[in-house]
């Protein structure tokens, strides 16, 4: 498809130069281009745009079969996506997608034409929160094949993935792109979410590849315990007993019913005009409304839990700040939330941490202020419908992650944690909510608001002995025994 100005000769031109969208058009291109009276400016402009896609010149409908196979992708991850992700189609080549603030998928015309296109597929590899190559391999052959079953792709092209993954002898952590290698992930990933569910993948995907770097920049191996109680090598065991040995018996099953992203107007409604989201071309039109509903919702939920507004006539501004840490600014009687942009995109954003200072403390500064801060965002398990995978534990249980990563931890009493919240380290921020949520437990027998009570006491100058009859460095001697006899 091209620009309804364009004549002919554009016609012969426009897909070449579509190949090259990335660079400059080049020499006789370009003339053919002009010369046919198509202003090139025009080849930019999309041939159809949904609320989530900027088509490129793709078929007619392409963007309302996006929208759906986007639609089913987050309900079957149960993991949101605000962005806007551009399609563009070409000549020759294979289908692939880049990641980042404005994600993009090249799909020939020559799969899409055969109903071959591996769309799904490809979203997968701009939907999630973080990724690593063996799991986000093996997650998009699975998606591909649970939601679009009716499409022969890549890699197993309609076969069983476990009976195909039978003959092949690839190792399963090889770092490769051919297909054998997608078969093998695409099969042990399928094993996962047959025996564990989707959930527990995508928790395992967010925190790190056992081996690899992990979220809390820490090169460990803990993350498959974390999740699953089992090592890594335990779980390559099981998927080689329970499906390469009797591939036929188990073949790839997997039910599932897409959960829509639950959204309450009535929110909005009550609190009219508080948030008030920046327009940013990277952002869906339904994802800048989930961004504000989302910031309202937090700001509710700390009104109610403080039983009090402090901000009852200010407008908070959200605004989509790049790749730089989410906080917040305040200016005389503005308040800015500042969202880093691949956060925003995916969901992943910790608004109660990020607003809760705004309702304990002027300063906003102090340890005791970040134990709370971080303590109340851990009280924050769901946003707009889906469960929140955010900083620090993506989504994973607190105390189990606590555990993994206890001997990395530094003395409370040593840590400076500068402006709560929003300079302090991931593994600080984990720390940190996992004593408030320890403190919680020991003191108020698990009641929220009593723990923040007396912390934030703590926060306003008492002494620790004075509020809980013990010092500091013997509440985190009493933590990390708490930690440690957690099984993993």
């Amino acid at each position: 498809m091209i620009p309804r100005n364009c004549g002919k000769s554009a016609a012969a031109t426009s897909q070449l130069w579509m190949l090259d969208r990335r660079g400059f058009l080049r020499g006789s291109l370009a003339v053919g281009i002009l010369s046919a009276g198509c202003s090139s400016l025009e080849l930019f402009k999309p041939t159809e745009m949904t609320d989530h896609f900027r088509i490129y010149a793709g078929p007619d409908g392409y963007g309302i079969e996006a929208e759906r196979s986007l639609e089913d992708l987050t309900g079957l991850l149960g993991h949101p996506f605000h962005g806007v992700i551009e399609i563009w189609t070409g000549g020759g080549g294979g289908p692939y997608a880049t990641r980042g603030m404005s994600p993009t998928i090249n799909m020939p015309w020559a799969y899409i034409q055969s109903r071959t296109d591996p769309l799904v597929h490809e979203l997968v590899r701009v939907v999630p929160v973080s990724f690593f190559t063996l799991l986000n391999r093996g997650l998009a052959v699975v998606s591909q094949r649970i939601l679009r079953p009716e499409k022969r792709t890549f890699p197993s092209f309609g076969e069983d993935i476990h009976l195909a993954a039978s003959r092949v002898g690839s190792p399963l952590d090889a770092v490769t792109t051919d297909a054998h290698q997608y078969i093998i992930d695409g099969s042990f990933v399928g094993f996962l979410v047959e025996r564990y569910g989707v959930e527990r993948l995508m928790d395992y995907t967010a925190m790190g590849l056992p081996g690899g770097w992990t979220i809390v920049s820490t090169p460990l191996r803990h993350s498959d315990m974390i999740v699953y109680g089992k090592s890594f090598d335990e779980l390559i065991r099981e998927w080689r007993d329970n499906v390469q040995t009797n591939p036929k018996k188990r073949p790839l099953k997997i039910e599932f019913m897409p959960q829509k992203e639950r959204r309450d107007d009535d929110v909005l409604r009550r609190h009219k005009g508080k948030v008030v989201v920046s327009d940013n071309r990277n952002m869906s039109r339904s994802g800048l409304k989930a961004i504000e509903n989302d910031a309202v919702e937090a700001y509710e939920f700390l009104s109610g839990f403080f039983k009090r507004e402090p901000f009852r006539d200010t407008q908070i501004a959200i605004h989509i700040a790049g790749n730089e840490p989410s906080h917040i600014e305040t200016t005389g009687n503005r308040l800015t939330l500042k969202l880093r942009a691949d956060r925003a995109l995916r969901g992943s954003y910790e608004l109660v941490g990020l607003m809760s200072p705004l309702f304990l403390s002027e300063s906003g500064t102090g340890l005791p202020l970040l134990i709370v801060t971080e303590y109340l965002q851990s009280l924050q398990t769901t946003v707009g419908g889906f469960k929140l995978r955010a900083a620090p534990n993506y989504g994973a249980d607190w105390d189990r992650m606590a555990k993994a990563y206890i001997r990395y931890f530094e003395p409370l009493s040593r840590l400076s944690p500068g402006r709560a919240h929003q300079e302090a380290p991931t593994l600080r921020l984990l720390q940190t909510g996992s004593f408030g949520r320890w403190v919680a437990k020991r003191y108020t027998n698990g009641n929220p608001q009593s723990a923040v009570g007396m912390l934030s006491r703590v926060v306003n100058g008492s002494s620790w002995e004075s509020v809980f009859d013990a010092s500091l460095d013997t509440m985190e001697r009493g933590w990390r025994q708490y930690v440690n006899e957690i099984s993993l």
